[in-house]
C-alpha cells in the first residue's frame, strides 16, 4: 500500500517536473518512482522476497522525505535571512548547522539503509538527533492554535509543518527499526564453528 502511494504521488511530482523542465529532480524523482514501482511489482512476482526489499524502500522514503524537508526548509531560513541582512552566528548557527549536517545525513541514510539497513537506520537516527535542536525551535515556536492559517496562508508554513513531522517520522521509525534489530543480534550472523 505504502509503495502504491509512494509512486502515485511521485508520478505526480515527475510529471511537474517534466512539464517545468527540471531535469535533474526529474531524473532523481524518476529514479525514486521506478525503484517503488519495482517494490510494487516485486509483491506480484516473488512476495516472498518483496518484505524484505519492500522494508528498505519504506525507509529510505521515510528518510529520503525527511532530507529533503528538512533541508529545503533550512536553506529558506538562511535565504530569508540573508536577505534581510541578518546572519546566524552562536548558538543559533550552530543549530542550524547541525540541521544542515543532518538533513545530509538523512540523505546518505536513505542510501545506506537499501544497501546494509542497520547502518542506515542508525546513521538516519544520528542525523535526525542533530536535526532536532533547530526544528524543536521551530515546531516551538509555530503558531499551532492556528493550524489552517499556517498551512494554507503562512508563506512556507505548510512545507515547516510537512519537515516537523518528517523529521518526527524518521525519528521514531530508526528508534523502532534500531530496537528491533537489537532483538534479533542487530542483523548479524553469528560465526559458529
Amino acid at each position: 500500500m505504502f509503495n502504491a502511494v509512494v509512486v502515485l504521488a511521485l508520478s505526480n511530482a515527475v510529471w511537474n517536473a517534466f512539464h517545468a523542465h527540471d531535469f535533474i529532480p526529474l531524473a532523481l524523482l524518476g529514479v525514486v518512482t521506478t525503484a517503488y514501482a519495482v517494490g510494487l511489482l516485486l509483491y506480484i512476482v516473488r512476495p516472498d522476497f518483496a518484505t524484505t526489499v519492500n522494508q528498505r524502500l519504506t525507509a529510505g522514503g521515510i528518510y529520503l522525505l525527511a532530507a529533503f524537508t528538512t533541508d529545503s526548509t533550512v536553506e529558506e531560513s538562511l535565504f530569508i535571512s540573508s536577505a534581510s541582512g541578518y546572519h546566524f552566528s552562536g548558538w543559533p548557527g550552530a543549530t542550524i548547522n547541525a540541521s544542515l549536517i543532518g538533513s545530509l545525513l538523512l540523505g546518505l541514510a536513505f542510501l545506506s539503509v537499501l544497501i546494509k539497513p542497520q547502518y542506515g537506520n542508525l546513521v538516519a537516527l544520528v542525523g535526525a538527533c542533530l536535526a532536532w535542536p533547530y526544528f524543536a525551535y521551530l515546531a516551538w515556536h509555530l503558531p499551532w492554535r492556528d493550524f489552517v492559517w499556517l498551512v494554507t496562508i503562512h508563506s512556507g508554513g505548510k512545507f515547516e509543518v510537512i519537515s516537523v513531522f518528517s523529521l518526527l517520522a524518521a525519528t521514531t521509525y530508526s528508534i523502532f527499526r534500531l530496537c528491533f534489530e537489537r532483538e534479533n543480534g542487530w542483523g548479524f550472523r553469528r560465526r559458529t564453528n
